[in-house]
């Protein structure tokens, strides 16, 4: 009995070092459950997710080609509309000038685009209705990136058209 208990031990320390038992892909750079940009402010109230859901990525930090780029998500309980007024007045704060503002009929998602100098900031605000729990609660995922990540993510430019990294994909 003794055997096996070692034997069933040291199979267990072996997996614990395992990486292929992880869901999180082994990328160097890239940082999941964590929030390391204070320059993007997130309201009281908001718990962050921890899971894949939540990354980051910071090449060449505190340096002129510094290239960083997450996706962060939070769930909270606020009022679509009082978030988008706590963001006009807090990402100006720190230093970011909104780009553009969509709204959905219902007005239950909001979207927002917010520059600071090469950077972009998307902010996605979602009022989420008994998906996975019976009261009402607030998805908000905050991407960061250089500016063709908008066009990526499919949010126009001020002028109304897809960004540059979308143009230059079909080829026009």
């Amino acid at each position: 009995m003794r055997v096996l208990g070692l034997v069933c031990a040291c199979a267990l320390a072996a997996l614990a070092g395992c990486s292929s038992l992880s869901s999180r892909p082994a990328i160097e750079g890239i940082v999941y459950g964590t929030q390391p940009y204070d320059d993007l402010p997130v309201p009281t109230g908001f718990t962050f997710d921890d899971s894949d859901r939540s990354w980051a990525y910071t090449l060449y930090e505190n340096s002129p080609l510094n290239l960083r780029s997450c996706v962060l998500r939070y769930e909270g309980d606020r009022d679509v509309g009082q978030l988008m007024n706590w963001y006009a007045g807090q990402m100006p704060e720190h230093g970011w000038q909104k780009v553009s503002e969509t709204k959905d009929a219902d007005g239950r998602r909001v979207t927002l685009v917010y520059k600071r100098e090469s950077e972009e900031a998307i902010i996605d605000i979602v009022r989420e209705i008994g998906l996975r729990r019976t009261e009402p609660y607030t998805v908000l995922t905050l991407r960061l990136g250089v500016a063709p990540v908008a066009a990526v993510a499919g949010v126009e430019d001020a002028g109304g058209e897809a960004g540059a990294y979308e143009r230059s994909a079909d080829g026009k």
